[in-house]
């Protein structure tokens, strides 16, 4: 079944240092910046199909729903589409006499599966398997073994031993170990249903090609893993620690909201309480014996399914091969019978729903009323309303099943715009979201029907009647013969795209699509496949079938309190069954104000009010295009744009430049428009006809006064929120966007606002990007609706922060960090209500000239087209506020951002603040920050640097001094850190060194490599991953004080400094102890030096992580950004080709001394630790009595340091005495005492 959404404003907006303020963009939005919900919703935190209507799809759930070609194109698609499908089903409509028809009388011939698919089994212990060959990503492959038994396995004293099981099998696997160090990645997950062990490996290890193939290597893992495990003792208590303190991190408030819903939504079976993490109080009992048990009942060959996607570098026979060899000495499991072989529960997962579908709702199956059910809790901030329909998951087969999910997800789609619509509409929304979401569970086995309303708690009422009446508005009257063939069309188009992406689809989607579909009975197809299935069922789509679906799937809201067809007020017209209510949740904040007069009984009259008259809606007129060609024309005669000079070139490139207008580094092409505009654009077959852009104007939160904070972040999104372009509405604007299968999104950081945008290049997708981004730039629009709109999201995240344990422990800290500058920082309520359209419009105005801009582009399309695009749209741009009054005639440059918090006076020791918020459930969690070099941080010898060492010796703050003060190990002077020259100017040209000489432990090679720009970031990331691995091995798995430890480094763009973040989490028992041991080993960067045996597996997991990401387009669009912005001088576009050959030659020792740059000293650190509890006084209180016994701790051992030192003459003679003394009293003399410095 389609998984689809329909979603309206939320916000997810953070203006803390090290985030973006980002917002998702709905599916239909257009320039609609729509952002995700506050919570997630079960139907997200169940895993979706997300299948589109054209089989193989597994990039559906992230594209948007698209148009149609010209119609004449179409008709020759369809014709084509006809051929191939009459060919692929020939032996089914073989016998038309036999052939059976759905209720529109379309013939149910089957889909066609997949034609690469393998299928097969272990002869001899029924081990089944899949086998997909997929090119990409190259040389790499894909290897789950799904093991079919999860948490709704377990018996009522095991809650939680699936999960522990699998821990104690994965990370006690010596062989799955011996993978670490080859490029391999690994992991495992236990769901209700099943348990999978996963490895993402390369055909061979680049390091040891000797070795051979890593195929039966990986599969010889997972063969350990799942069928010879060692249970040790000192494994399963690691493993149970590490289970406590998981439960303790993902407690938080919308887990316990996911788990509310899901025991409501599943009250009638085991689905409602058997969660897998567990029972704390059942987890700490188990011994080796249960564990045991549990394995052998479940984890046996013929109970297991292995999938293996991707390219393998071997025939497929070699690799049935590879898994007979690898899986056969698995014995098969005997019945107690002695003669019958165990085999796989045909039903996953074993239990019995209730269904809301049919003539009547079968109340005597349901353990509890209709009555809504209300979650009260004190961490909540927003009224949060989830209406609830179950019905069976249907397996898509045949051509009627495909035509079924095509006709629900047009209903879905209109729905989606309506609601966006009426969200605009509103001078001030009641609700924050309203989505409907119909999704396949195999998790869950059933799919769901899910409304989900959001508001601000005053606004319940008013939220929920207008929920229901638009759904009962759809319901009603369904949708117009426009919406008809606009979504029709939009459908269509995006099942094109895919089509052409056939084969450029990674390996991990497409093997978590194929297991999903597995555990739903659908037949799996490639996208060329279902793009023809498609286009064939689409042609005689009636209004009246459309109509008939939405009947019946929306009478679970339109009819809710109705439990028999004879009761609805709202009927079901056609064949299919009327849908009914199962379950209703609301949570509500608990607090003094609450949502007033909120009751269950309250909730149940509002939502089975019909009071209300429905009225049909009225029809919008979309464009064919926003700018006519003659006004076009027009433009281009009067501006008469050209390329000139463009920047991004070392001082040997740009010498070497006889035509501006074919400019191309690399991969990289660079333009300069006549108006300023700079364009960086790489072509990429990534996604075919497909593309993603990033225009970017330099100076983001860091322009914003200290009188009006949050100004540019909430005048970036009241510019989203208005979405409307020249003369065009926002309605039309976002189905113009529909029809062009393009998608926008406005987001803001403190550096930089950028824009990105995904869309369709073929059926004038590139044009019409263009046409938007011309408008949208000539001529932005603010409306006063959407400004208060903007102003109520910060408000209402601001006031989010403080119900989060870990957002109120981060907030706190960056606010110490950035010294409380209100550019980095969330604004508060009092100063977002102080601000006024005009200041947030002239604040965007004035980065939003030309000559700031920067579009980065790559995709599929033509370079002479997209030049002639950019020279008439783009070309044509010129300032939108020109005379308009309070806008600088010239782009200020930002305030230069602050100097991160400097070091305490050495003696003071580390800051260490408490945070505690009031909650059911006791947890905890703590982070830590320091400076640490910038980006584009240039390292400089002593002898190079004496101005720069003699203001540090004055002034501490200014640079950080290097923990390896004195000669280096290779003769080299000690490095120290210096922030960007001042005088390097972005008019100036610099000389790349050649990496191709860089390689190796000489002076001269690391003096090359030492002044290449991306020294200090390489290296900084090859000591994260190594820092990152000793945390886990140390503080996770051998001391078990956490189950998540990380350290995370922030390195902006332009500010002179970066930071760093070390994260941990705990139980309150144990959280200062696991803070302790986390900075230890951070500390031990220093102490204990990476050894190249660290340092080349980080550096392997970073070029296979980078290796990999190069297939995707938005990560190369990141890699192009700024390469022509004169705020990042140091960046061209040769310098972005060098990435992997930088991580390539940097060694031990180059790691070691720029992290011995960072001052890790107790000085320089600043930590939160945020504890949450019923027992807020007592958790006070308690961490009031551990810091005055620490700090009496330290005092005495400052003390005792601070006494004079003996020498070794003094020594000797306390020895003589202590001996004398000792003979004399006949005991035994101890030993001398140490020098202790």
């Amino acid at each position: 079944m389609a998984s689809s959404s329909v979603v309206t404003q939320g916000s997810n907006m953070n203006g803390s240092m090290g985030a973006r303020t980002r917002t998702r963009t709905s599916q239909l939005s257009g320039f609609k910046s729509t952002s995700t919900r506050t919570r997630t919703n079960p139907n997200r935190a169940r895993k979706n199909t997300a299948r589109s209507a054209q089989g193989l799809n597994p990039r559906a759930a992230a594209q948007p729903h698209s148009s149609s070609s010209s119609s004449s194109e179409k008709n020759k698609e369809n014709n084509a589409a006809a051929a191939r499908l009459k060919a692929a089903t020939s032996d089914a409509a073989a016998a038309p006499t036999t052939q059976t028809l759905d209720a529109s009388g379309f013939p149910r011939l089957p889909l066609p599966s997949h034609p690469d698919i393998i299928r097969g089994e272990v002869a001899s212990n029924g081990l089944r398997y899949v086998i997909l060959p997929n090119p990409v990503p190259p040389d790499r492959f894909e290897a789950h073994l799904e093991v079919h038994a999860g948490s709704v396995d377990e018996m009522e004293k095991e809650r939680g031993l699936a999960h522990l099981v699998e821990h104690v099998t994965f990370l006690g696997s010596r062989k799955r170990e011996s993978l670490l160090g080859t490029g391999s990645r690994s992991n495992a997950y236990t769901d209700f249903h099943h348990t999978v062990f996963h490895v993402h490996a390369p055909i061979e290890d680049s390091s040891r090609p000797q070795d051979g193939p890593l195929l039966p290597r990986v599969l010889d893992a997972l063969h350990e893993i799942a069928f010879a495990p060692q249970f040790l003792s000192s494994r399963i208590e690691k493993e149970r620690r590490a289970v406590l303190a998981e439960a303790q991190m993902m407690n938080t408030i919308d887990y316990r909201v996911d788990c509310q819903l899901l025991a409501k939504l599943h009250a009638e079976n085991e689905l409602g309480v058997r969660f897998p993490i567990g029972l704390e109080e059942q987890i700490e009992k188990w011994d080796e014996e249960m564990l045991r048990e549990y394995h052998r009942r479940w984890y046996f060959p013929a109970n297991c399914t292995l999938y293996l996607v991707g390219d393998f570098g071997v025939p497929v026979d070699e690799v049935k091969n590879c898994i007979d060899a690898a899986f056969a000495r698995a014995p098969a499991k005997v019945l107690d019978d002695g003669e019958q072989r165990a085999k796989k529960h045909e039903v996953r997962p074993p239990v019995r729903h209730v269904w809301g579908a049919g003539e009547r709702l079968p109340l005597d199956d349901l353990p509890e009323s209709l009555t809504p059910h209300l979650f009260c809790h004190e961490l909540l901030e927003q009224y949060m309303l989830n209406v609830f329909c179950k019905v069976p998951a249907a397996p898509v087969r045949n051509h009627g099943d495909l035509r079924r999910v095509f006709l629900q997800r047009i209903v879905l789609s209109v729905l989606q715009f309506r609601i966006s619509s009426l969200y605009q509409r509103l001078a001030r929304p009641c609700f924050t979201s309203i989505e409907l979401d119909h999704s396949d569970s195999g998790r869950e086995g059933c799919a769901v029907s899910t409304l989900t309303v959001t508001s601000e708690p005053a606004d319940w009422e008013d939220a929920t009647r207008i929920a229901v009446q638009e759904l009962r508005r759809l319901q009603k009257f369904g949708v117009t013969q426009n919406e008809l063939q606009r979504y029709t069309d939009a459908l269509l188009r995006d099942s094109e795209q895919l089509a052409e992406q056939h084969g450029t689809v990674p390996s991990i989607d497409n093997l978590d699509f194929v297991m999903e579909s597995d555990a739903l009975g659908h037949i799996v197809m490639d996208q060329r496949q279902g793009h023809d299935a498609l286009l064939n069922l689409a042609e005689d789509i009636q209004l009246s079938e459309v109509n008939e679906q939405a009947s019946a799937m929306l009478s679970f809201v339109a009819n809710y309190g109705c439990t028999d067809r004879t009761e609805m007020r709202y009927p079901v017209v056609g064949d299919e069954p009327p849908t009914w209510t199962t379950a209703v949740v609301a949570c509500v904040p608990m607090s003094d104000e609450g949502c007033p007069g909120m009751s269950e009984e309250a909730l149940a009259a509002v939502l089975a009010d019909d009071s209300v008259e429905i009225e049909p809606v009225v029809d919008v007129d979309v464009p064919d295009q926003l700018i006519p060609d003659e006004q076009l024309a027009a433009l281009v005669e009067s501006e008469r744009p050209h390329f000139v000079m463009p920047g991004g070139l070392s001082r040997e490139e740009a010498a070497s430049v006889t035509d501006p207008a074919n400019v191309v580094v690399g991969n990289t092409y660079l333009r300069r428009l006549s108006n300023g505009i700079s364009v960086n654009y790489q072509l990429s077959a990534n996604e075919p006809c497909g593309a993603a852009l990033r225009l970017v104007f330099t100076g983001g939160r860091c322009r914003e006064s200290q009188s009006a904070p949050s100004s540019v972040s909430v005048g970036a999104r009241a510019l989203s929120e208005t979405g409307c372009v020249g003369p065009w509405s926002r309605e039309q604007v976002e189905l113009y966007s529909v029809s062009r299968l393009i998608n926008c999104s406005l987001e803001v950081d403190e550096e930089f606002a950028c824009l990105d945008v995904h869309f369709a290049v073929s059926g004038e997708g590139l044009r019409g990007v263009m046409e938007l981004l011309h408008l949208w730039l000539s001529s932005p629009k603010w409306d006063e609706s959407a400004f208060d709109r903007s102003k109520e999201m910060h408000k209402t995240h601001y006031r989010s922060v403080s119900k989060s344990l870990e957002k109120a422990t981060a907030d706190g800290i960056l606010r110490e960090l950035v010294q409380e500058d209100p550019r980095f920082v969330n604004a508060t309520p009092a100063s977002i209500d102080a601000l006024v359209l005009d200041e947030c419009r002239n604040t965007m105005l004035a980065q939003m000239r030309p000559e700031n801009i920067e579009v980065s582009i790559v995709g599929d399309f033509s370079p002479a087209e997209l030049d002639e695009l950019l020279l008439s749209h783009l070309g044509t741009v010129g300032f939108p506020a020109a005379g308009e009054p309070g806008v600088d005639a010239k782009v200020k440059e930002a305030e230069a951002p602050i100097l991160l918090s400097p070091p305490l006076p050495l003696g003071e020791g580390l800051r260490r603040r408490r945070l505690f918020l009031r909650d059911s459930d006791e947890r905890a969690c703590a982070v830590v920050v320091g400076a640490c070099p910038g980006r584009w941080a240039q390292l400089v010898t002593h002898e190079s640097s004496a101005e720069l060492r003699e203001n540090v010796a004055v002034n501490p703050t200014v640079a950080m001094t290097s923990s390896f003060a004195g000669p280096s190990d290779n003769g080299l002077p000690a490095l120290i850190p210096t922030e960007l020259d001042p005088r390097l100017q972005a008019e100036e040209l610099i000389s790349l060194p050649d990496l191709s000489t860089a390689m190796g432990p000489g002076a001269a090679a690391r003096a090359v490599r030492r002044s290449h720009p991306l020294y200090v970031a390489c290296a900084l990331s090859i000591g994260t991953e190594i820092a990152n691995s000793r945390l886990f091995t140390t503080v996770r798995d051998a001391l078990g004080l956490t189950y998540d430890v990380s350290v995370e480094l922030f390195l902006p763009e332009r500010m002179r400094r970066g930071w760093y973040q070390l994260s941990v989490t705990s139980t309150p028992a144990k959280i200062d102890m696991a803070l302790d041991s986390s900075i230890r080993t951070l500390r031990g960067m220093h102490v204990q030096r990476p050894t190249s045996r660290e340092v080349d597996r980080a550096r392997r997991t970073l070029l296979t992580r980078h290796e990999s990401d190069e297939k995707d387009n938005a990560y190369l669009v990141g890699l192009s950004t700024h390469v022509q912005n004169g705020a990042v001088p140091l960046k061209t576009a040769s310098l972005v080709q060098d990435v992997a050959m930088m991580y390539a030659v940097i060694d031990e020792q180059d790691v070691s001394d720029v992290w011995g740059c960072i001052n890790l000293s107790e000085e320089a650190m600043i930590a939160c630790l945020g504890v949450s509890g019923p027992d807020v006084d007592r958790l006070r209180m308690e961490a009031e009595v551990e810091e005055e016994e620490a700090a009496k701790a330290k005092a005495e051992q400052a003390k005792a340091s601070a006494m004079p030192q003996m020498t070794a003459e003094q020594m000797a003679a306390f020895g003589k005495i202590l001996s004398s003394f000792t003979r004399q009293a006949g005991v035994a003399a101890p030993p001398a005492p140490e020098n202790n410095k």
